[in-house]
């Protein structure tokens, strides 16, 4: 059992935000996934992953959107304040769901989930669900909860979405006003 909670818990930290370019998206699939949602973003030019580097108090907001401890330093993300994408990672019921946000001039553009790894909730997959996210902004972060219809079943699931969904928000808001490094 220790065993099986220690390979869980360094899985669920290479998944996390702030980890290696595709160490999210693990299988092959999932960074074709990732590399089809980024051509439908940016065109054939894709531009290089940037990191953003966050301060104490961008951390201590996170934490507070997520929830949870945040202990890392930096957000991964591709292009620029104008229009960035995020690939984030946060646990459903007890698994990561990777899911990759486009924002375009403070607004959500797009959401995709490009892994699902829970047993049940795949709902939240389903462009239908993703599409309400969609015109979403940073003024909207405190009713996102209010906002987003639940799906019976995979409340757990849809949580996460909205987390990542305002995480990617707070961090687009915060590119002009961090440094900023090619990774």
């Amino acid at each position: 059992m220790f065993h099986q909670r220690f390979f869980m818990a360094l899985f669920l930290a290479a998944c996390l935000p702030g980890t290696s370019l595709f160490a999210a998206a693990s299988s092959t699939d999932d960074k074709q996934q990732l590399t089809i949602f980024l051509r439908q973003a940016f065109g054939p030019d894709i531009p290089k992953t940037q990191r953003l580097w966050l301060s104490e108090q961008q951390r201590k907001e996170l934490q507070k959107q997520l929830q949870r401890p945040f202990r890392h330093r930096s957000l991964r993300y591709w292009g620029n304040a104008n229009h960035s994408v995020w690939l984030l990672n946060e646990i459903g019921k007890e698994r990561p769901i990777t899911t990759a946000v486009e924002i375009k001039n403070g607004v959500v553009h797009r959401v995709r989930v490009l892994a699902y790894r829970e047993s049940r909730g795949g709902e939240v997959q389903a462009d239908w669900f993703l599409q309400q996210f969609a015109g979403m902004q940073t003024d909207d972060l405190a009713g996102i909860h209010r906002q987003i219809d639940t799906i019976s079943g995979a409340t757990l699931s849809v949580n996460a979405l909205k987390k990542q969904v305002a995480t990617a928000l707070l961090a687009a808001s915060w590119i002009n006003n961090s440094p900023a490094s090619d990774n």
